[in-house]
Formats: structure tokens, sequence, C-alpha cells
């Protein structure tokens, strides 16, 4: 008796079972988002400005080693930068069409 009580399947209860809780899409900026949202479009463009200037002065290849070693770095840390803040601006664009 006690052994087919351990084998018997056991019964779920639906309460029991987690549902996933869908959360309500933000509908509106808050104002840090708003204001966010603007600087990110400010510094985008400031990186990718630099990014082209930079890439110039490579693209010439009259510096020193060094100098040239440093752009390269440089640009290194821009590309990174730009993926972080474009991913942000995306996050926070998709508010504006919902």
């Amino acid at each position: 008796m006690l052994s087919e009580k351990k084998n018997a399947p056991k019964e779920i209860k639906e309460e029991s079972i987690a549902r996933p809780v869908q959360a309500e899409p933000k509908k509106r900026f808050s104002y840090k988002e708003k204001r966010e949202f603007e600087l990110l479009e400010k510094e985008i463009a400031d990186l990718t400005s630099e990014k082209e200037s930079i890439q110039q002065q490579l693209n010439v290849g009259s510096a020193s080693y060094e100098k040239l070693q440093e752009l390269s770095q440089r640009i290194m840390t821009i590309t990174n930068l730009l993926d972080e803040k474009e991913l942000r601006w995306l996050e926070l664009s998709e508010y504006t069409e919902s």
C-alpha cells in the first residue's frame, strides 16, 4: 500500500502553477526618460562625428605609431559607447511608437 502511494502521480493544482505576469507597457515618457532620449540623440551624433574624424586621421597614416595606436584605442572605445547608447535609444524609442 505504501509503495503504491509513492508511485502514484501527484495531482497538481492549477493554482500552484506560476503564470507569467504581463506588465502593462508604459504609455508615456517620464520627464527623465524624455530628457535622456534627447541627450542620447546628441551624444550619438557627437560620437559618430568624432569617430569619422578619427577614421580620416587613420586613413591619412602620417601620424606616428604611438598616435595611430592611441587613435585605434579611441575608436574601439567610441564604438562600444555607441553600441550602448544606440541600444538604450532604441529601448526609449519604442515608447514613442506605442
